[in-house]
């Protein structure tokens, strides 16, 4: 026969467990803010600094950038006459397109090497997208943006930003 003291204990050892659990609980809890949280300042929680923001600012003229749209406005050729300060780089080029009379963000990117004796460097780039040989061309592209960063030969990275205004009848 159980008494009652039998059960104050039974019902105390209950209470203990309980208790225990719900420490055991609120330390795991605890925990997974903790690491949560420090994960998040390993990123970063304060305002990002871009490559742009650290890297030495140019002007296109720097590296003699030019910009220049073909005829039908289907590609843009991208050329740097002054190769001298940079032993390779990569770009960004994005624009707004006409897709179902809306204005949708399009782009592309690419890079390349300085080779010895290259004295300027030319890229043909698409203005919309290609595949086995088949292009599909944007529409209604009126200004293009494009942002080039350049290893330079100290090893530092410099940045130029160039923008393309085209006639708006493509």
């Amino acid at each position: 026969m159980i008494t009652m003291n039998t059960m104050n204990k039974l019902m105390k050892n209950k209470l203990v467990l309980l208790g225990i659990g719900v420490v055991i609980v609120v330390i795991v809890v605890a925990l997974g803010i903790y690491f949560m949280n420090s994960k998040k300042a390993e990123v970063g929680t304060g305002p990002e600094i871009t490559a742009e923001e650290e890297a030495i600012q140019m002007n296109p003229e720097d590296i003699g950038l030019e910009l220049t749209p073909n005829a039908a406005v289907t590609e843009v050729t991208m050329k740097i006459t002054d190769v001298t300060k940079f032993t390779a780089f990569d770009y960004e080029m994005s624009y707004d397109a006409l897709v179902n009379d809306e204005s949708v963000p399009r782009g592309a990117i690419g890079s390349g090497e300085v080779n010895p004796g290259d004295t300027s460097i030319e890229r043909k780039i698409t203005i919309g997208t290609c595949s086995s040989g088949t292009c599909k061309y944007d529409k209604g592209v009126t200004k293009i943006s494009f942002i080039i960063r350049l290893t330079l030969k100290d090893g530092t990275t410099a940045v130029v930003k160039k923008d393309l205004d085209i006639a708006s009848d493509n």
